[in-house]
């Protein structure tokens, strides 16, 4: 890609971002949905995931790019360590840049590198003083994020906060509490979603998964709302739009 075309792509995929922030600042999945695909768009990285302090304690997985990233992020929340737990704790960029030489998180670091990643980045999700979770960038074949890449990771880490914390400047903390707690609930919908598609027209999680994110893309139907029509029998599985590629 072009210098010239890869600056319009990071343009308008910033563009796209921010405009959805102002436009519908209740659609806090749909903003997380577009951080994580920006962060495979944009940079190098071939899976993307956002690990939150739960406000009812510990770390969760709040989104990733793919059921095998989201895996590994649930494994480092159990397993309670990893680079984005480190994130939080020091409030700084974790990164390791050979995942074969990781003694840091010995356990994670072998399940990432039988996953297939070689290499990961925790870039921390502040507000104020406070380090809120982290945006992990997960990469393979020895693929390694410029300080450019980082600057753009650290935005679209910024843009994350801004999806949690929005509307209430003065209360931004507990409005970063329901709208975690309202993405969380989104992700679940969203995930029973996925199983019912892909069991229905057995198909793999992530061709589940990308069904319906087109479909919603389509018909311009908020993620959740179009899980709900799922779960709820309202919309049937074999009625989403098939993706052309």
């Amino acid at each position: 890609m072009s210098t010239s075309a890869a600056r319009s792509t990071l343009a308008e995929t910033l563009s796209d971002i921010t405009t959805g922030l102002v436009v519908d600042p209740s659609d806090t999945f749909g903003s997380l949905s577009a951080v994580v695909a920006a962060s495979t768009e944009l940079l190098p990285a071939v899976a993307a995931g956002i690990l939150i302090a739960d406000p009812r304690g510990g770390v969760t997985v709040l989104i990733a790019s793919n059921e095998t990233a989201q895996f590994i992020e649930m494994l480092q929340a159990q397993y309670e360590q990893g680079p984005c737990l480190d994130c939080v704790t020091s409030g700084q960029l974790v990164r390791s840049d050979d995942l074969t030489q990781e003694d840091r998180w010995p356990d994670l670091a072998q399940a990432a590198r039988d996953a297939g990643y070689t290499a990961v980045d925790a870039i921390p999700l502040r507000l104020g003083r406070n380090t809120l979770g982290g945006l992990n960038l997960f990469y393979s074949n020895d693929t390694q994020a410029s300080d450019d890449d980082l600057l753009i990771g650290k935005t679209l880490a910024d843009l994350t906060v801004l999806a949690l914390t929005q509307d209430i400047p003065t209360h931004r903390e507990a409005l970063f509490t329901r709208a975690t707690l309202n993405a969380l609930n989104d992700r679940v919908l969203v995930g029973h979603a996925i199983g019912m598609i892909a069991g229905t027209l057995n198909l793999t999680p992530d061709a589940a998964r990308l069904r319906l994110q087109h479909h919603a893309n389509a018909t311009q139907i908020p993620l959740p709302r179009l899980a709900a029509a799922i779960t709820d029998r309202r919309l049937a599985p074999g009625e989403l739009a098939t993706p052309s590629h």
